[in-house]
């Protein structure tokens, strides 16, 4: 959730020199941009396709 990533973040930010912690968030924010386009694919999918045939 929204918490959660903040709180990674700041870990992040903490333990790490700054190239590092912009490598790890970028790769965090991969992450979490394929973790949402499955979920929408998932929930949405059907609807997304459907409209496309129309």
């Amino acid at each position: 959730d929204g918490r959660e990533t903040v709180d990674r973040i700041q870990e992040v930010l903490a333990d790490r020199d700054d190239g590092e912690a912009i490598d790890s968030l970028q790769a965090h924010g991969r992450r979490v941009r394929e973790g949402l386009d499955e979920l929408y694919e998932a929930m949405f999918g059907a609807e997304i396709q459907g409209f496309r045939d129309e």
